[in-house]
Parts: C-alpha cells; structure tokens; sequence
C-alpha cells in the first residue's frame, strides 16, 4: 500500500514542477520559463508610440467599416435580384 502512497506523492511532486505551475515572474524580472537565453539572443519588443497605434487602430477600423458596407450592399443586391425572381415568377 506504501508504493501506492509513494507513486501519488511523486506524480503531485512531478505536476507542481510543469513550467505552467511556476511562478512565471520573479518581481520585474520576466525571463522566460522554458528557456535559458543569454541577454542578446532574447526577443527585443519594438516601441510603438501613441500616435501611431491610434494611427493603426484608426485604419483598421476603417477598413472594417468598408467592408462592412460591401457586404451590406452584396446582401441588399442579392435579396433583391431574389426577390424580383420571386415576383416574377408569382406573376407569370
């Protein structure tokens, strides 16, 4: 029965060391967790300024805008060639 108890007591031990149960961030040091990189192999996040985010949040949102209103205007078009067939065909 104590092997058991043993085999339990080392599968818990082996999930509380899985690198998604580890503290990730030691203070204000964000070092990855999988990896030990030397400083200049490490990703370097670029800037961006205020400006130009609202910059790209603004040109993304237009353009969803302009597709929007295609799609608007392909499902009117659509609807209406439809329903001119359907009358046509009621009609005749």
């Amino acid at each position: 029965m104590s092997s058991i108890q043993d085999m339990n007591n080392r599968m818990k031990q082996n999930r509380d060391l899985m690198p998604s149960k580890r503290p990730k961030f030691k203070g204000n040091n964000r070092e990855t967790i999988y990896t030990e990189l030397s400083e200049e192999d490490k990703l370097k996040f670029k800037e961006f300024s205020d400006f130009q985010v609202k910059k790209e949040i603004e040109k993304i949102r237009k353009e969803f805008k302009s597709k929007k209103r295609l799609e608007l205007i392909i499902l009117t078009l659509f609807l209406g060639v439809l329903s001119a067939f359907l009358i046509y065909k009621i009609i005749s």
